[in-house]
């Protein structure tokens, strides 16, 4: 390993109970061996990723937006994120296009950064179902990129399923079921008719060729079991 290579770990909240606070923020130890530094601690955090273009950009997901640091993790900031006090669960960079970043939130939302994560935008709020409830609000805890349809991204949601966009994150869609995934459409205003159109990807990220789908009219909600 090199001499810049870091390890990091985010701390969020409490140790064990909520009466056991202590020390929160991002932490940086050299991967070679040394002391851990406390290089970020105005605000808990809740996942670290390393740009995996750019090892010096590092991304904190926080309980206060997205903070980076563009020096290894030496210093942080926060970046330009529209809202205040929310909570960053997780981040995906876009496969195809390294300065696109998604971040996941709680409550459920999506953000994006097409500049690198200076500044993020907020997507389309998800409208997705409770299918049951916890301590604490749903959240977006991991994305997963299709590798052979890039604008195809899954969401995984602490206690409340998964969510799917086919249009590279700019809206998302509730995805239930086991056996069979059910998922719903809107016909877009003013559009008079559609095909809708599925395909199934196997554990292998083989996808089948899409059939001839189905033709829906008017703006009503239509379901596709795949």
């Amino acid at each position: 390993m090199s001499d810049t290579t870091n390890i990091y770990a985010g701390v969020a909240g409490y140790f064990g109970k909520p009466d056991h606070p202590g020390k929160v923020g991002v932490f940086r130890r050299p991967a070679r061996g040394g002391d851990w530094q406390h290089v970020l601690a105005d605000v808990e955090t809740y996942t670290v990723v390393v740009h995996p273009g750019d090892s010096r950009t590092v991304f904190a997901g926080t309980s206060d937006g997205v903070w980076r640091s563009t020096d290894s993790g030496v210093t942080f900031a926060r970046t330009d994120f529209p809202d205040a006090k929310k909570q960053v669960w997780c981040f995906l960079v876009d496969a195809r296009e390294s300065k696109r970043i998604f971040a996941g939130a709680s409550p459920i939302d999506v953000y994006r950064s097409d500049d690198g994560g200076k500044s993020w935008r907020k997507l389309q709020t998800p409208t997705i179902a409770t299918h049951c409830t916890g301590p604490f609000a749903s959240r977006v805890m991991r994305f997963a990129q299709n590798p052979n349809v890039p604008d195809e991204i899954y969401a995984a949601l602490e206690i409340n399923g998964v969510m799917r966009s086919t249009d590279g994150g700019e809206t998302w869609h509730p995805a239930s079921g086991t056996d069979r995934w059910t998922y719903e459409w809107k016909v877009p205003a003013g559009l008079a008719a559609a095909t809708i159109r599925s395909r199934a990807t196997d554990d292998s990220n083989q996808t089948e060729a899409p059939g001839a789908g189905v033709q829906v009219r008017g703006s009503h909600s239509h379901s596709r079991t795949e």
